[in-house]
């Protein structure tokens, strides 16, 4: 798994989170994109934004 996955897996564990990191072939960029990928709505989508200045 590439570092930034696992500080974000390290990041939820250490606040009690229990999540699952799943990697796709597909592109997800766009909610549409992560809903067809996912086969959901896609209202059923939540993005996440990290500002890191």
């Amino acid at each position: 798994m590439e570092s930034g996955l696992v500080r974000v897996e390290d990041a939820a564990t250490l606040i009690g989170l229990a999540i699952e990191i799943q990697l796709v072939d597909r592109s997800t960029r766009t909610v549409e994109d992560a809903a067809n990928v996912y086969g959901s709505d896609v209202a059923q989508i939540v993005k996440s934004l990290v500002d890191a200045r």
